[in-house]
């Protein structure tokens, strides 16, 4: 099918849209390519569904349990953890998640210096 550009004033017809729409389906059903299903993001909480079913989600909390806001099919998924600073310099903060099921996880941060502190725990997990 060949493309041709149209004007601001064209009429598309409701057939010819249904046409696309079919094209579109078609070529993603057909293509062994992933493309992204979903998305939503709120603030600092987000995530993103795939075509194969995997699922990234992040957000930002202090310590304590994550509820996630799409549950993962099993318990094998990865948790990446990142402490943010509120002080200027070095600071040594330690991330550590303790237990994760397919809808919660639970995590804490340790600061081994006491002229420093955190503002929370950026959170990310990816897997099916």
């Amino acid at each position: 099918m060949a493309l041709s550009t149209i004007s601001a004033n064209t009429t598309i017809t409701a057939s010819a849209l249904n046409t696309v729409i079919d094209a579109v389906n078609s070529i993603q059903t057909n293509s062994s390519q992933v493309y992204i299903t979903e998305t939503w993001n709120n603030g600092k909480s987000w995530y993103r569904k795939w075509s194969d079913g995997w699922i990234e989600q992040g957000g930002f909390r202090g310590t304590g349990i994550v509820t996630l806001h799409v549950p993962f099919t099993t318990t094998n998924y990865n948790i990446n953890l990142t402490a943010d600073s509120t002080s200027s310099g070095l600071c040594i903060i330690s991330e550590h998640f303790l237990s994760k099921n397919t809808t919660t996880f639970s995590m804490r941060a340790q600061q081994w210096d006491s002229g420093h502190s955190y503002s929370g725990i950026s959170w990310r997990a990816y897997g099916y």
